[in-house]
Order: structure tokens, then C-alpha cells, then sequence
């Protein structure tokens, strides 16, 4: 059950392009690089999975994963206004949800280092295996966090 009564979760479209892209710019943190509707396009046809939180009808986030013979977390982004509210662990939530039912035991994650993300993910369960240096350009490292299913 989500925190807020009014917040929807739901699978994701090519017609979700621009909110998606309104989402990343406006959640206060400085990307290593932006999403554009090519690279969405991309991601969407390549089998990535996305879903937008609607807060009063309004989408406040989105999440992706993809699955494999893991599942990747690849984005959880929420408007900065609208955090700590208990979008991205209901964002988070339907990811598990959705990575368990294709029979996934791991689902991991980049993250760039003691970012408000990676704090985030270990308090919900994620486990630091490793750590990539440069991940996000010179001088952004990323630690690889991992939650079992």
C-alpha cells in the first residue's frame, strides 16, 4: 500500500516521452547526462521497462529497470519538490514486484557514490558489492549496490 492515497503507479508509454524528461530536469540533481526522446525511444524498444508516479494526476517520477537474467535498475527520479513523500519506495516497490515475477533473483544498480540515491537504496535493503570507478565521468564514481529477490 503507497503512503499517499492519491499517487498512481503505472506502466509507463511512448506517450509518457516528455513528462519523463520534465521529471529528470526538475529533481534537483546534476546528471552526468539528460534523457532525450531518442534515447528514450532507444530504451523503450530495447525491452526497458518504465514507470511514472501521478501525484494528483501530475507525474512527480518515474523508474526504469531492465530484465535479463538480472534486473537492472536503471532510473528512479522524483521532482525535488515532491520528495520524501514515499514516491521512490513506491516506485522501488513496483520494480521488485515486477523484476520477482519474471523470476529474477538480483536486481542491482549503479549509483554515484554517498549520493541521496545511493543512501536511499541501502535503507530499503540494497547491499554495496562493489565499486566502479569513473562511472559517470571523470571524477563521478559509483558504487554497485545489489538487492536479492
Amino acid at each position: 500500500m503507497n503512503k499517499i492515497s492519491n499517487l498512481i503507479i503505472r506502466e509507463a508509454t511512448l506517450k509518457d516521452l516528455d513528462n519523463i524528461m520534465y521529471i529528470q530536469k526538475n529533481d534537483g540533481y546534476d546528471h552526468s547526462y539528460y534523457l532525450n526522446r531518442a534515447r528514450l525511444k532507444g530504451l523503450f524498444n530495447s525491452g526497458e521497462l518504465f514507470f511514472i508516479a501521478l501525484l494528483d494526476g501530475k507525474p512527480v517520477g518515474f523508474a526504469s529497470v531492465y530484465i535479463e537474467i538480472r534486473a537492472k535498475l536503471h532510473f528512479l527520479s522524483i521532482i525535488k519538490e515532491k520528495t520524501k513523500r514515499g514516491i521512490g519506495t513506491a516506485l522501488l516497490k513496483k520494480i521488485i514486484s515486477k523484476s520477482k515475477k519474471h523470476k529474477v533473483k538480483i536486481l542491482y544498480v549503479y549509483v554515484e557514490k554517498d549520493s541521496m540515491l545511493d543512501n536511499f537504496l541501502i535503507k530499503k535493503g540494497f547491499r554495496n558489492v562493489g565499486y566502479f570507478k569513473n562511472r559517470f565521468g571523470n571524477g563521478k564514481d559509483a558504487n554497485i549496490l545489489s538487492y536479492d529477490l
